[in-house]
């Protein structure tokens, strides 16, 4: 019997990415179009769901792309609508989060036993989304992530590397107090982390509530950047340059920085660093055939 596994949002960068990888797996997948489904209706999901019955949802819409105030309410409204059908059906939840629930405590890295502290709007609805899953359903993970990128959708790669290949300047403050400092994660390791859960879930694995997933190798925005620059020195298309400017004034931010012992500990998943399949995303953004020599080591 082919397993079901449904993606409510399939259609964003993370969603088509998270398609990409399952749809290679044995599971039938479900992935429902917008149009077709109003994710804060709770009669039609409660139709939809009784309908197709899936095993496992895999709940994406944290990461959609809408306007915020927009996709704040989409965010609770789709959690009310989902716990009750997924709660009588015995369906599982992997509801995907954001280590923007974190933010008020300026640590180094957030552990899953850390309390969130949100500090702005988009946070506090991350969050209350979060507690209608936890207040709700036994079988559920929330899986937190930290910086997102990918070649698709607009993240730090993209971004920074049209603004490199296009003679621009990029402005880093390279001060750790003044710097964000994150885990860039790719989003097809997102993938190989949900298939891995979904795969250990069905075969009857009990580990439940909040998980993190990042890359293993934090750093900041600035030393991110100065990473592009070199690939994209080594294939001739640097064009712009990046400035540090070292702001004495700036404010702590706090950090994004996920440690997954959780994800380590209860599912065998190792963390994969980002630096291994730069050089290659780098040349798919630069339209190129041939990957960039890797910087592996971050020389």
């Amino acid at each position: 019997m082919a397993y079901k596994l449904l993606l409510t949002d399939a259609y964003s960068p993370l969603g088509s990415a998270l398609s990409h990888v399952l749809e290679q797996e044995t599971f039938t997948l479900l992935r429902p179009h917008p149009e077709e489904l109003a994710w804060g209706d709770r009669r039609a999901v409660d139709r939809y769901l009784r309908e197709q019955q899936p095993n496992i949802l895999i709940n994406t819409l944290a990461w959609c792309e809408l306007a915020e105030k927009q996709h704040r309410a989409l965010l609770v409204n789709a959690a009310k609508a989902l716990v009750r059908p997924c709660t009588e059906l015995n369906i599982c939840v992997v509801h995907l989060s954001s280590h923007r629930v974190f933010g008020g405590e300026n640590k180094t890295a957030y552990d899953e036993s850390d309390q969130p502290s949100p500090v702005d709007a988009m946070g506090r609805a991350l969050r209350e989304a979060e507690r209608i899953f936890a207040d709700k359903l036994v079988h559920h993970i929330t899986l937190r992530l930290s910086w997102l990128i990918g070649i698709q959708g607009d993240n730090l790669l993209p971004r920074l590397v049209r603004r490199l290949s296009s003679g621009q300047e990029v402005v880093v403050d390279p001060a750790v107090r003044g710097a964000v400092r994150g885990t860039p994660t790719f989003m097809a390791d997102v993938g190989r982390v949900l298939v891995a859960m979904v795969k250990q879930m069905l075969c009857g694995a009990d580990n439940w509530g909040v998980m993190h997933y990042s890359s293993g190798d934090p750093c900041s925005e600035a030393e991110f950047a100065q990473q592009l620059a070199r690939l994209l020195q080594r294939c001739g298309e640097l064009k712009g340059v990046v400035k540090e400017v070292d702001n004495e004034q700036a404010q702590p931010v706090p950090s994004a920085v996920l440690s997954g012992r959780r994800c380590r500990d209860n599912f065998g998943i190792q963390a994969r660093t980002w630096r291994r399949d730069l050089p290659r995303a780098v040349a798919l953004c630069l339209g190129v055939d041939e990957a960039v020599s890797g910087d592996q080591a971050g020389r």
